[in-house]
């Protein structure tokens, strides 16, 4: 189910990190609540080049509640946030996987570069 606020002036308002950890918290009516937002990204390609990636931000506890696990690797779990904030992670799509990396199974472990500058990199889990 997706739960979404809304505002007299418009349909779909986007809710803040705080609310959604105040919705999740107060809920009882669901098993799991778990956020999405979507944000477009440079991709760093490896001949030099950069594309622009439309991306999934989710929380950590967004795979758990789907119930949905990974092909290959792993996805993220409620326990990771000090690991991710030491050494960002990124679960790749299967689609962006086969067009962008040829379904090579390597990809796990290696660092793929996002963004501009050093900050701007995560490792495929």
């Amino acid at each position: 189910m997706r739960i979404s606020p809304r505002s007299e002036s418009t349909r779909d308002v986007a809710w803040s990190f705080p609310e959604y950890q105040d919705l999740k918290e107060a809920t009882r009516s669901f098993t799991g609540v778990a956020a999405r937002g979507r944000r477009g990204t440079l991709l760093q390609l490896p001949d030099g080049t950069s594309e622009l990636e439309l991306v999934n931000v989710v929380s950590l506890d967004f795979f758990t509640v789907l119930g949905v696990s990974a092909h290959l690797g792993r996805v993220f779990g409620p326990d990771d946030a000090a690991a991710l904030d030491a050494t960002p992670g990124v679960v790749l799509g299967h689609a962006f996987w086969q067009r962008q990396y040829g379904g090579d199974p390597s990809i796990v472990g290696r660092t793929i570069l996002f963004g501009r500058g050093p900050a701007a990199k995560a490792t495929a889990i």
